[in-house]
C-alpha cells in the first residue's frame, strides 16, 4: 500500500500553483481542464507521480473562495489487493463498534471471532459467478446496516461495492 495523493480544493488555481512550485519547489506534473464538470485538476509534486506522493490541487470554477477547513477533499492510496482492504476495513469498523459497547477486550475479540462475515468476499465471489451487481451492491447495504453502519449513503455503499468488484 502506499498513499497516492492529497487533495485540496482551492479558490485561486493559478496562485497556489505559483506558491508550490515557486515557494516550495514542486513541479507542476499534469493539469486538465474538465468544463462539463466545471473544474480542473492540476497535480504538483517533488518527482514522478509513479514513485512519489503529489498533491492535486482541484479548482471548481463557480467557487472563489473556501473556508478553512472547507478546502480538504480526500486521500487516495494504492492497493495491492483491493478486496484484503475491503474486509479488513469491514473488520475494523465492526471490532470498533464491538469495543464501544464493551470495556473487556477479551471477550470483545472472543464475539468479534464468532460475529465475523467475511461479506466483502461473499461479494466478491458473487460477482464473479455471475450475480448481477445490483443484488452484490444490496447484499453489501444490509450487511454495512448489520453492523450499525446505517449512516452511510446509498450511493457510497454503491462506489465502494463497485471498488470491491472491479478493482479501482
Amino acid at each position: 500500500m502506499r498513499m497516492l495523493h492529497t487533495m485540496l480544493r482551492v479558490g485561486d488555481l493559478e496562485r497556489s500553483i505559483r506558491f508550490y512550485t515557486e515557494v516550495l519547489g514542486m513541479q507542476l506534473l499534469r493539469r486538465k481542464d474538465y468544463p462539463s464538470g466545471r473544474f480542473t485538476l492540476a497535480f504538483v509534486g517533488y518527482g514522478d507521480e509513479r514513485d512519489n506522493t503529489v498533491l492535486e490541487l482541484t479548482h471548481n470554477w463557480d467557487t472563489e473562495q473556501y473556508a478553512l477547513g472547507d478546502g480538504y477533499g480526500h486521500i487516495a492510496l494504492g492497493l495491492d489487493d483491493i478486496y484484503s482492504a475491503c474486509t479488513a476495513i469491514a473488520d475494523a469498523c465492526l471490532l470498533a463498534e464491538m469495543l464501544d459497547q464493551s470495556n473487556n477486550v477479551e471477550d470483545v475479540f472472543i464475539e468479534f471471532q464468532k460475529q465475523r462475515k467475511p461479506v466483502a468476499d461473499a461479494v466478491i465471489e458473487d460477482s464473479r459467478h455471475g450475480l448481477d451487481m445490483s443484488t452484490c451492491r444490496s447484499r453489501f447495504r444490509n450487511w454495512i446496516r448489520d453492523w450499525g453502519l446505517s449512516h452511510i449513503p446509498d450511493h457510497k455503499m454503491k462506489e465502494i461495492v463497485d471498488a470491491m468488484v472491479t478493482g479501482r
